[in-house]
C-alpha cells in the first residue's frame, strides 16, 4: 500500500461551466517523497464521479463525492502527520481506492492536536 506524507494543502471552492466539481483539496507531498504522486494529489469533489482516480503527469488525480469533503478537510486541519494512501488496478494507472489518515494517535487528545508540541 503506497502512502504519501502530506506536507501542506490547499482548499478551495470553484464553479466553472465546464466542470461538475465545486470543492477541491490539493495535497502537497513531503519534498523528499519520490514515486507516484510526487507532484501532488488533486482531489475534486463532484456529485457522480465516474472513477476513483488515476495517475497523470506526476499527479494523483482523484474524484470523490461531496460527502467526503468535510471529513477530509477536518483531518487536514486538525491532525499531523497525515497520509494519503491508494491502490492501483492491475494496469497501474487507475486508482481503485484511496484514503486520508493519520498514524497511531494518543486517545483523548481533544480537538487541539498536541502531538507536535
Amino acid at each position: 500500500m503506497p502512502a504519501i506524507e502530506i506536507e501542506a494543502y490547499r482548499v478551495g471552492v470553484s464553479r466553472r461551466s465546464t466542470d461538475d466539481f465545486t470543492r477541491f483539496l490539493f495535497l502537497e507531498p513531503d519534498p523528499a517523497y519520490r514515486g507516484p504522486g510526487e507532484s501532488g494529489v488533486r482531489i475534486f469533489f463532484e456529485p457522480q464521479p465516474s472513477e476513483v482516480g488515476r495517475s497523470a503527469a506526476g499527479f494523483l488525480v482523484v474524484t470523490l463525492v461531496p460527502e467526503y469533503f468535510g471529513d477530509m478537510y477536518h483531518i487536514l486541519q486538525t491532525e499531523k502527520p497525515v497520509y494519503f494512501s491508494w491502490g492501483f488496478d492491475d494496469s497501474g494507472e487507475q486508482i481503485v481506492w484511496c484514503d486520508l489518515s493519520t498514524t497511531e494517535e494518543p486517545i483523548g487528545e481533544g480537538f487541539t492536536d498536541m502531538s507536535g508540541i
